[in-house]
C-alpha cells in the first residue's frame, strides 16, 4: 500500500502495531512506526503506547522513558494505559523506585485509573513487597467502587501478612466474602503463617474456627507453627480437634509425629502412631521416615534399619533429612555395609545425599579398606545428583596412595580436574608423593 502511494488510516497502522507488539516484534514495530512518520500520519496515543510497550518488553528502558517524556511534543497526552505500560515496564526491569515516581506523577496529575490498571499494577507492587503503594492503590480502587478480583486480593493479603499487617489482611478477606468472592486458599494459609510468625496462636485458633472450618492447609500451618514454638500441648489439642471433625489427613499427623521424633521420646512417637491408626489414618512414607529419625537420635539403628527395609519393600523413598541422618549414623558406628545399602537404594531413585554426609560415607568406606567400593559410590553420585567436592577426591586419592596404587591416584586426579573441582595444595602433595 505504501509503495503504491496509498496511505492507510492511522487506525490501520495502530491495529498492525498492536498485533506486532503481541509478538514482541521490535524491528517490525519500528519499521511500521517509521512508515507512519514518512507518510506524514500523526500518531495517536494508541500508536505511542504500542511503541512504549515493545520498548519496555525488549528491555530498552531508557528509550522507553525517553519516548514517554516526549509524548507531549508529538501532540499526544499520555492516558491511563500509558502509565500502566510504563509502570509495569519499570517494575519488570527492576526499576521499582522509578515506577513509584511515575505512579506519584500520575496521581498528582489527577488521572483516574481504570480496573485494568489496578488489576495489572497492584499485584506487581505487592510482589516487590511495596506494601505502601499496593495499599494506596487498593484504597483508591475501593473508593471508586471498583471490585478487586481474586488476584489482587491474593497478592495484597500475601504482602500484608509478610509484613505482619494481619488485621488489614483479614479485613480484605472479609470484604471479598461480603461481595460474594471466594478467597483463594493461599490467602488463608498466608494469614495463618502471619499469625504463627507473630506468635499470636490464640487469635490463629479463633480465625480457624470462624473462617477455615473444613480447610486442611491452614490447620497444617498452625500445627507447624505450634511445633516450631515447641508448643506441643496446643499442637496435640488442635490435632485432636480436627481429627474429631474428620479433616485431619496423614500429613497433619506426620507434622506432630516428626516434631516428637526430633524433640521428645520415641515412646511418645509410637503412642501418637497408635492413636493415628485407631483414627483409621494409614501411615505413609513420611510417617516411617520420622520414626527412622527418632530411632537414629537414640542410636537405635537396628530399629531404624528395620523401618528402612519396610520403606524399601514399599518402594518408597526417604526424605533428605532422614536419608542423611541414617547414613551419617551408620558411618559413625562403622556399619559401612548397611550405609552403602541405603546409599545404593536411594541413588537408584535419583535422590541426592548431602555433600558432608557423602564425604563421611566415602571416608568411612576408605578407612575400612574398601577404596574400590568408594570409587563405585563416587560414580553413582553423578547419577543421583550428589555433588562430589575436592574432599571426596582427596579422600579416595589418599586411600589409593596408601595402597601404593599410583596409577589410580593419577586417574582420580584427572577425574577431579574434569569435574571442575578446585585443586588444593594437598592434591599436589599427594601427586608428588
Amino acid at each position: 500500500m505504501t509503495l503504491c502511494g496509498l496511505n492507510p488510516s492511522v487506525d490501520v497502522f495502530n491495529d498492525l502495531l498492536c498485533a506486532l507488539v503481541k509478538k514482541t516484534d521490535f524491528q517490525n514495530v519500528l519499521f511500521v512506526y517509521k512508515e507512519m512518520v514518512k507518510g506524514g500520519i500523526v500518531p495517536t496515543v494508541g500508536t505511542l503506547n504500542s511503541l512504549l510497550e515493545v520498548l519496555f518488553e525488549t528491555n530498552r528502558v531508557e528509550s522507553g522513558l525517553n519516548q514517554f517524556r516526549r509524548m507531549n511534543k508529538k501532540g499526544c497526552s499520555p492516558n491511563v494505559r500509558t502509565f500502566e505500560i510504563v509502570i509495569k515496564g519499570l517494575v519488570l526491569n527492576n526499576r521499582v523506585d522509578d515506577a513509584v515516581l511515575i505512579l506519584h506523577e500520575m496521581l498528582e496529575l489527577k488521572y483516574q485509573p481504570d480496573v485494568c490498571f489496578y488489576i495489572c499494577i497492584i499485584p506487581l507492587f505487592c510482589q516487590e513487597n511495596r506494601l505502601e503503594q499496593g495499599m494506596q492503590l487498593f484504597k483508591r480502587m475501593r473508593a471508586a467502587n471498583l471490585v478487586p478480583n481474586s488476584v489482587i486480593c491474593r497478592e495484597l493479603v500475601h504482602c500484608l501478612c509478610m509484613n505482619l499487617h494481619l488485621d488489614d489482611a483479614i479485613n480484605i478477606l472479609e470484604e471479598m466474602i461480603e461481595i460474594g468472592e471466594i478467597p483463594p486458599l493461599d490467602s488463608f494459609v498466608d494469614v495463618m503463617n502471619g499469625f504463627c510468625e507473630a506468635k499470636r496462636y490464640n487469635e490463629a485458633m479463633c480465625f480457624l474456627e470462624n473462617n477455615c472450618g473444613n480447610l486442611v492447609s491452614p490447620h497444617k500451618v498452625l500445627l507447624e507453627g505450634c511445633c516450631k514454638a515447641d508448643n506441643f500441648f496446643l499442637g496435640i489439642s488442635l490435632l485432636e480437634e480436627i481429627s474429631e471433625r474428620g479433616i485431619a489427613d496423614c500429613d497433619c499427623w506426620n507434622i506432630l509425629l516428626s516434631w516428637i521424633c526430633e524433640n521428645a521420646s520415641i515412646k511418645k512417637a509410637y503412642e501418637l502412631l497408635g492413636r493415628m491408626i485407631v483414627r483409621s489414618v494409614v501411615p505413609d512414607c513420611s510417617t516411617y521416615a520420622a520414626l527412622v529419625v527418632g530411632n537414629c537420635n537414640l542410636n537405635k539403628y537396628e530399629d531404624a534399619l528395620e523401618l528402612f527395609h519396610y520403606i524399601r519393600s514399599k518402594f518408597w523413598v526417604l526424605d533428605s533429612k532422614c536419608y542423611s541422618r541414617l547414613v551419617e549414623g551408620l558411618c559413625r558406628l562403622k556399619r559401612i555395609e548397611e550405609a552403602v545399602v541405603v546409599y545404593y537404594y536411594m541413588s537408584k531413585s535419583k535422590c541426592p545425599l548431602e555433600v558432608a554426609t557423602f564425604n563421611l560415607l566415602i571416608e568411612a568406606t576408605c578407612d575400612a579398606g574398601k577404596v574400590d567400593e568408594a570409587v563405585k559410590l563416587r560414580s553413582l553420585a553423578y547419577y543421583s545428583g550428589t555433588s562430589c567436592s575436592s574432599v571426596t577426591h582427596i579422600t579416595i586419592m589418599l586411600a589409593f596412595l596408601k595402597s601404593e596404587r599410583a596409577k589410580d591416584v593419577l586417574v582420580m586426579f584427572s577425574q577431579m580436574v574434569i569435574g571442575g573441582c578446585k585443586v588444593h595444595a594437598e592434591v599436589y602433595c599427594i601427586l608428588i608423593r
